[in-house]
């Protein structure tokens, strides 16, 4: 059950939960496991970051022009969520590659990133994301992809909305360096209740509510054109369903990034 409680603006009081493992029952009786072990070794959170004007008009422009000229980079996701038509086209996803008319984007994002995170972090990979159908609870870092291996951990998520979108992102106190799902994170944590019923209607109606008592909400970003929201790949997060509100579509930048392992994020 989610609580019914007055809603309390997000973010006023952030609530400090503990990181340790609870071993006990679940409501069915069995027992919780421990977490599997983080091949990486390396803990790190890094900080949640906002830059506005990460784009300019003209570089927004510039993305976009790419999207209709090389329409090959184009992917497609249909029918993946088991709650929709198997025809329905969830989002599609442009990736750069290493081709040639793609190197000026690529050195253009590698200065915004040396410029706003450090040389030192790694692009694991970018594309312009265009979602039909908002992305459920997961997070961002499975082992030995975009950059996340033995010596390098998963750094920022970052959001680059292309235009100006009634949706938001919302960002979770909870993370896994183990896993990007829910249901196996859930295995391994204590129910907390935090979340209630108008946050839930609000923000994170298309989640499943017995899921929503293993969280609590650490950040909602509103898509604002070009104003980059920066999170850890590790912290679970969720789309709000933009459908509701009226937003058939959205479309922005996201990259994956890395760091090495002795590199303190600031």
């Amino acid at each position: 059950m989610l609580k019914k409680l007055n809603y309390t603006p997000i973010n006023e009081e952030p609530v400090q939960q503990s990181s340790s493992i609870i071993l006990s029952l679940d409501d069915n009786n069995n027992v919780r496991t421990k977490e599997p072990e983080n091949k990486n070794k390396c803990n790190t959170i890094v900080p949640t970051k906002i830059i506005d004007n990460f784009f300019t008009q003209e570089e927004i422009d510039y993305l976009l022009q790419l999207q209709i000229d090389y329409p090959y980079s184009n992917g497609k996701t249909i029918g993946l969520d088991p709650q929709l038509p198997k025809d329905f086209l969830e989002r599609e996803i442009f990736s750069f590659d290493d081709e040639p008319h793609f190197q000026p984007a690529i050195q253009m994002m590698r200065q915004k990133i040396d410029r706003w995170f450090g040389p030192e972090v790694i692009i694991g990979g970018w594309h312009i994301l265009t979602s039909y159908f908002p992305y459920r609870a997961h997070s961002d870092a499975v082992f030995g992809e975009y950059g996340f291996d033995e010596n390098n951990y998963a750094a920022w998520t970052l959001i680059i909305p292309l235009d100006d979108y009634d949706t938001h992102t919302i960002v979770f106190d909870q993370h896994s360096f183990t896993s990007k799902l829910v249901p196996e994170y859930v295995k391994h944590h204590e129910p907390i209740d935090i979340i209630d019923e108008y946050t839930y209607n609000k923000y994170l109606s298309l989640e499943a509510t017995e899921s929503m008592r293993y969280f609590s909400v650490d950040t909602v970003y509103k898509w604002r054109k070009a104003k980059c929201f920066a999170a850890s790949r590790y912290k679970f997060h969720a789309s709000d369903n933009h459908i509701k509100n009226g937003v058939p579509m959205k479309r922005g930048v996201i990259v994956w990034t890395a760091a090495p392992n002795d590199f303190l994020a600031k």
